[in-house]
């Protein structure tokens, strides 16, 4: 089965499937409705790995806005499995992990985790660009192929790839070439049955929405082909408040829904950076909702009255805080 689930993996595949006959191409596997549950009954479940939110054999899609410490949180979370020590508020199953770096160089990775202690499971791995040079295959093929052979080597629970970038060259998410790639990901998780996580970047979010799956790039294609869909976004109550949110979940309840959002908070007390959990919260406390209050002159004066900021006002009619003061000097001037 392995083999054939690897030529799923090759351009070669369209054209062997015309010269074989219907007989020959077992990419069915059928049984009656029945069999299937008593199949079933006898398959080991997922492996948790991070809660309910990362298992093995899924593929988990984690974005965020530029800032939101998406990076961050996975070193720590590929630190807590590697070691088997739960983090945020979330058992962690130990297990070997793999992390494709792209965000930081060796230099400040080793200035910022120089206080931390990692496990010999926690594998990281950084592009060695003098490579490609001598290659005359594209960047995200050659990626692609080179971390299909390191995860049959080393086996590991979970492959991080930070960040989705690597595998897209630049092409529009929703193109073929980036189709086919996730395809390709997807397929390493059912392979090896690894967990797979893809860290995706988001334009700039808007500070009066909540977080959802349509605010990531190429949604429809990764939203579709992911088991788990996660969240991350900064609170408006503090710049290092975070909080998780979690947008899909294939095989489970969603828990850390608009209702219950995980929140947690940036912090160095341990001498490097980290997000330490605080509570779970609705979601609506941490962006800025737009008020039914039309934004006048008097309304913006009547906030000013109560000693609101330009800024706290701003924030209340979902605007720039320029625009409130722009407002307030037309208007002061008009009656001068």
């Amino acid at each position: 089965m392995e083999n054939k689930l690897k030529l799923l993996l090759k351009k070669e595949l369209n054209e062997s499937l015309f010269e074989k006959t219907k007989e020959e191409i077992e990419i069915f596997v059928i049984n009656t409705a029945k069999e299937f549950v008593e199949l079933g009954r006898t398959l080991d479940k997922p492996k948790p790995l991070f809660g309910n939110l990362i298992k093995k054999g899924q593929l988990v899609v984690f974005f965020g806005d530029n800032g939101t410490n998406k990076s961050t949180l996975m070193v720590q979370i590929c630190d807590g499995i590697s070691k088997g020590v739960p983090q945020l508020g979330l058992e962690c199953s130990k297990g070997k992990v793999m992390l494709l770096d792209g965000e930081m160089a060796t230099q400040p990775f080793a200035s910022r985790y120089s206080q931390s202690n990692f496990d010999d499971g926690f594998i990281r791995l950084e592009l060695n660009f003098s490579a490609f040079l001598q290659s005359q295959v594209s960047m995200d093929k050659l990626i692609f192929e080179k971390l299909v052979i390191l995860v049959k080597r080393h086996q590991p629970d979970l492959l991080v790839i930070d960040n989705l970038t690597y595998l897209s060259s630049g092409s529009k998410e929703q193109s073929k070439e980036i189709i086919d790639l996730l395809r390709s990901v997807f397929f390493i998780t059912k392979m090896y049955n690894t967990a797979v996580v893809l860290i995706g970047h988001v334009p700039k979010l808007e500070p009066n929405k909540p977080l959802m799956k349509e605010h990531l790039s190429g949604s429809k294609v990764l939203s579709d082909l992911a088991d788990v869909v996660i969240g991350i976004s900064t609170s408006v109550k503090s710049k290092k408040l975070r909080y998780i949110k979690e947008l899909k979940n294939r095989n489970n309840e969603i828990f850390f829904d608009k209702d219950n959002v995980l929140v947690c908070e940036v912090s160095d007390s341990e001498g490097y950076l980290h997000l330490n959990y605080l509570c779970t919260s609705a979601e609506k406390e941490h962006y800025i909702e737009k008020k039914d209050t039309e934004m006048t002159y008097e309304s913006i004066l009547e906030l000013k009255n109560e000693g609101l900021s330009n800024v706290k006002i701003a924030q209340k009619f979902g605007v720039n805080d320029k625009t409130i003061g722009n407002i307030i000097r037309r208007n002061s001037e008009k009656k001068l």
